[in-house]
C-alpha cells in the first residue's frame, strides 16, 4: 500500500500591501483543516517572516495605541514554542515567494544599479 502524499499548509490568497515592513497579507488553510485570514507577511534589511494576525490595541477613548507612530497590535494566538513559530513563518513565506515573486522584495534592492 503507499503512502499518501504528506498534507501541506496552502496558501489560499495573497493581497500585496506596503507600508514600512508590511508587504501583505495572506490566507492559508493548515493541514488539519484550520483556515487562518489575514496573516501578516513582512519584510525588512534582507530578512522576511510571518506571523498570526493580531488585533489593534485600543485606549480608553478606542483609539489604536500607537508608539514611535506605529499601531499596536495584542495577540490572539501563539505557537507554545519558538522553533514552531519560525517553521509556521518559514513555510508561509515560502508560499508568498512561490506565487508571488516580487513580493517581499525592497523596490530599492531591486532598483540598484549593477557595476
Amino acid at each position: 500500500m503507499s503512502e499518501t502524499p504528506r498534507k501541506r499548509v496552502r496558501l489560499l490568497r495573497f493581497v500585496p500591501l506596503r507600508k514600512n515592513a508590511l508587504r501583505g497579507f495572506c490566507d492559508i488553510e493548515l493541514p488539519n483543516g484550520m483556515r487562518i485570514f489575514g496573516c501578516p507577511v513582512l519584510a525588512s534589511r534582507g530578512r522576511a517572516w510571518a506571523t498570526f494576525p493580531g488585533r489593534p490595541q485600543l485606549d480608553r477613548a478606542g483609539h489604536q495605541v500607537q508608539i514611535d507612530g506605529k499601531g499596536q497590535f495584542a495577540k490572539i494566538m501563539e505557537w507554545n514554542r519558538r522553533d514552531l513559530s519560525d517553521a509556521f513563518s518559514e513555510v508561509l513565506v515560502a508560499l508568498v515567494r512561490e506565487q508571488y515573486p516580487d513580493a517581499l522584495t525592497d523596490p530599492e534592492e531591486a532598483e540598484a544599479p549593477v557595476s
